[in-house]
């Protein structure tokens, strides 16, 4: 039910006020001294209060200021006898939502009750609806790192890809908003992996047929639980296509070039990265040189072309490797094609 508090000196004017809004459905108090009405703002929690300035204990501007520190969401209205306008602005730099002079009739005080009711039934409804998504992403996060526990061999992955993804989004001098997208994208990626089972998952041996059919929904999967979420939305799209290939043989719907997202493009090359650099169930992990080696030899099938050129960049920086490194793995790359060749043409 609706909740009113009129707090007036005048005992007539609470009684009618209350006589009248009781009538029309609210749940009405009234307190004739400011110190009554902040104690029915902590029991009582009303959704509107009217408020006379002149108060015999407390002024009026006083017990507003202390139901705002109480209550920063209430509506407040006012009563005044008199056109004070040196009052009334300071009533509403303090947090009055209006204010209404004596005499008025009740019909004009019913229109600005449900004008400011509704407003505040929907400013709560907002402020529960914000909570309530703030928590799912909590919950999201937490499973994401659930997950991961799962796995042991991939605990750290998720933040690895994450760190990876937002170096190449900055390199490429991404909006701040797309690098934080990509951030928590990377962070969520693997979180459609939450329902395949521990054996599949760190499974030593090479997975079966259905076994790995079971491991590619996960980006289906990852993508239905996300998009319920608005403010996941984007990071659901990017996290259903990461598997996506340049030459439209990924997965889930084969994609290819420009039909797969931009940021997907750079999830996959973390991904893969970090992957190839990790102890796994079936195998030990590779030297990031040898990792670089076949992002390269992916370009233009698996990968696109210019973010590994970028991703390579990003790890010469880091010393992770060197540009001397990258110059005899491109050397040594281009002598073994030419004796294929030779061969094959021998």
């Amino acid at each position: 039910m609706i909740k009113l508090l009129i707090v007036d000196d005048d005992i007539g004017i609470c009684k009618v006020l209350q006589d009248f809004f009781e009538i029309k459905g609210y749940k009405t108090f009234i307190a004739l001294r400011g110190q009554k009405a902040l104690d029915l703002i902590e029991k009582e929690k009303p959704h509107l209060v009217f408020l006379d300035i002149g108060l015999p204990d407390i002024s009026g501007l006083e017990v507003l200021q202390e139901i705002r520190k109480r209550d920063a969401a209430v509506k407040i209205i006012m009563i005044t006898a008199y056109d004070e306008e040196d009052k009334m602005r300071d009533a509403e730099k303090n947090g009055a939502s209006d204010y209404i002079i004596k005499p008025f009739s009740l019909e004009y005080l019913n229109e600005i009750t449900l004008r400011k009711v509704y407003k505040q039934l929907f400013d709560d409804l907002r402020l529960k609806h914000s909570k309530l998504i703030s928590t799912f992403e909590q919950i999201v996060f937490t499973l994401a790192k659930t997950l991961e526990k799962k796995d042991l061999y991939t605990r750290g992955h998720s933040e690895r890809v994450s760190q990876y993804s937002v170096d190449i989004a900055k390199e490429l001098n991404l909006s701040e908003n797309e690098v934080i997208i990509m951030s928590q994208a990377a962070l969520l990626h693997d979180i459609g992996k939450i329902g395949i089972k521990d054996n599949i998952l760190n499974k030593r041996a090479p997975l079966l047929e259905e076994e790995m059919n079971e491991i590619k929904r996960h980006t289906t999967t990852g993508f239905n639980l996300l998009q319920i979420i608005k403010s996941f939305r984007e990071h659901a799209i990017i996290i259903k296509h990461h598997h996506e290939r340049i030459d439209g043989n990924g997965y889930p719907e084969n994609k290819k070039n420009e039909e797969i997202p931009f940021l997907s493009k750079i999830l996959a090359i973390a991904d893969s990265y970090d992957a190839m650099t990790s102890d796994r169930a079936y195998r030990k992990r590779l030297l990031p040189i040898e990792a670089i080696k076949r992002l390269i030899m992916g370009k233009g099938t698996q990968f696109d072309t210019m973010l590994v050129n970028v991703f390579v960049n990003t790890l010469i920086k880091k010393q992770v490797v060197t540009p001397d490194d990258i110059k005899r793995l491109i050397y040594n790359d281009l002598i073994i094609q030419s004796l294929y060749y030779n061969q094959a043409n021998g």
